[in-house]
């Protein structure tokens, strides 16, 4: 079976469309991992993600903070970060504003391994978005970022709220 063959059979109704968009958000996921992977070795999807995330926050973020951006709990937000922390791209510091919360600021590695990666990135998100235009990816942010919305009815009804 061919994946034209899974998109005409779940095109005809709004059920079949909602599963359709649920299993390609997990098979893309997949996707994009197994490239990222293909071309960067040392740090994985998830990594990246979290280190521009990292990058955009002059702060620093805290696990809290990286967790929720995330999606993952503040523990499994620490272990991600340990492991950008061996591999000497961040380092935790007490925050200077609360000695309880530690916040995770990038290290020069970090910003050479930026230097680095980001013609290649540039060039992967580029072709990956090529066949849309301005409007249409317009369109698509817009619509995606709605989903965000629908995660959040998800949780309150899995967590028992209204």
């Amino acid at each position: 079976m061919e994946r034209s063959d899974l998109i005409q059979q779940f095109s005809d109704t709004r059920e079949k469309q909602v599963k359709a968009l649920f299993g390609s958000l997990v098979i893309l996921n997949n996707q994009l991992q197994t490239l990222f992977s293909q071309f960067d070795s040392e740090v994985t999807l998830k990594q990246f993600v979290l280190m521009t995330m990292i990058k955009e926050e002059k702060e620093g973020l805290t696990y809290t903070q990286a967790g929720k951006l995330m999606g993952y709990s503040r523990q499994n937000a620490k272990k991600l970060v340990a492991t950008l922390e061996e591999k000497g791209l961040v380092q935790v510091v007490s925050s200077e504003k609360d000695s309880r919360a530690a916040r995770i600021l990038p290290t020069k590695l970090f910003w050479e391994y930026f230097d680095d990666i980001q013609i290649l990135h540039q060039k992967m998100l580029k072709s990956l978005f090529l066949s849309y235009t301005d409007e249409e990816l317009k369109q698509f942010f817009q619509l995606f970022m709605r989903l965000y919305h629908g995660m959040e009815l998800f949780e309150k009804e899995i967590r028992g709220g209204n």
